[in-house]
């Protein structure tokens, strides 16, 4: 039974006939994702989601997909020109896109770092299957392979202190193989077992812990690396997230009708967040603890649902109203006009100042502050 955790809500924040992709999150809630707008998979437009406000970024003729977003509000996607698979890789700053990588076979699954770092996959149309990738890294406007340039490297994920992970799938043997490497100044090394069986989309938080999933039973199982020490987390998962205080989401798939279901490990515990008949899956999950995902009606129809914190008027959730919380409320006050005088571009945003947004107006005015007057409950 689906119990999502005291201080949370539960919200779906799309509501339509479109394909809603998997979206990412960052520290100041926002999301993006990708949405089919037409009847073409061609006609894809990349959406951000900022305290209830849907902007559309991308308005085009070609394919924008596979969106994320660093702290700062910073974007990247991978795009397909006029339909086509995607061979080019945008970041999107300021209301400005750039091109900063483009590949004839395909340039795909880009990710961003809070320091403007991005990571991505380049094919190269070679190996079994046509299958060789490398994983590509851009720091201050300086692109590396840090793979060997065998196989198919992807799926890669950066931390903010300059470490980076990925899978390397084997194609050649029936069946497939594949490792989990870790990179980390100038340095990559494989760090799952020989043993494991097809070991895969490793996710890393800021500490350098690692978790991925295996498949040595039908459902999966995650293994965690944290210190060198590789541990069994559970043998009933898959498609992990991991966020910087160690809480991870995953997918755990049911037989029959019923599933697959997000759950998350928080403090030593597995708690069910999702329930019903439909799919829910490919979560993403930042350090306030909040969880966005996607519900599956059909594999044409979807939505995007956001498990994000409840506004009480406490800034620090330490379980009082305090100087700590007033003082931050002194800071975000700035007056029923935030969004004429701020919002020059969808990406400007209230980031933490939101929790204190009580009517969820997108500004933290007097209004606001009324209410956190009436719980205020220490000096």
């Amino acid at each position: 039974m689906a119990q999502v955790p005291d201080g949370f809500e539960l919200l779906q924040i799309t509501s339509d006939a479109h394909y809603d992709s998997t979206a990412r999150l960052n520290e100041c809630g926002q999301l993006v994702f990708a949405k089919r707008i037409g009847h073409s998979w061609a006609d894809t437009e990349v959406i951000l989601y900022d305290n209830g406000v849907l902007s559309r970024i991308t308005v085009n003729d070609d394919r924008d997909v596979l969106p994320d977003i660093n702290n700062n509000g910073v974007m990247t996607w991978c795009r397909g020109i006029e339909g086509a698979g995607a061979t080019q890789i945008i970041v999107y700053e300021d209301g400005v896109e750039t091109l900063v990588a483009e590949n004839p076979v395909a340039a795909t699954g880009p990710t961003i770092n809070n320091q403007e770092h991005l990571g991505w996959t380049e094919w190269w149309g070679t190996g079994c299957e046509d299958s060789d990738a490398d994983i590509a890294l851009r720091r201050n406007h300086r692109v590396r392979m840090v793979s060997d340039g065998t196989n198919t490297n992807q799926a890669a994920a950066l931390n903010n202190v300059g470490m980076c992970t990925w899978t390397d799938y084997d194609f050649c043997p029936e069946p497939w193989e594949s490792r989990v490497w870790y990179y980390d100044n100038g340095v990559a090394r494989v760090i799952s077992q020989d043993w494991m069986h097809q070991p895969q989309v490793p996710t890393i938080n800021d500490s350098g812990t690692i978790v991925w999933m295996a498949t040595d039973i039908s459902e999966g199982e995650l293994w965690i690396w944290r210190d060198g020490v590789t541990e069994r987390l559970t043998d009933w998962g898959s498609n992990p997230r991991i966020n910087n205080r160690g809480d991870i989401v995953m997918r755990r798939s049911y037989e029959g009708l019923r599933g697959p279901h997000v759950w998350l490990y928080r403090d030593g515990e597995f708690l069910q967040i999702t329930d019903g008949p439909n799919k829910h899956w490919v979560p993403d999950i930042n350090d306030h603890g909040e969880i966005v995902l996607r519900m599956d009606y059909t594999a044409q129809s979807t939505d995007i649902l956001f498990m994000r914190r409840i506004r009480t008027g406490e800034f620090d959730f330490d379980g009082d109203f305090d100087l700590v919380d007033h003082r931050e409320w002194t800071a975000c006050l700035d007056g029923p006009d935030f969004l004429a005088r701020h919002r020059v571009d969808p990406t400007d945003t209230l980031c933490d100042c939101r929790f204190l947004d009580l009517d969820h107006d997108n500004d933290v005015d007097l209004k606001d502050f009324s209410g956190f007057q009436n719980t205020f409950s220490k000096p």
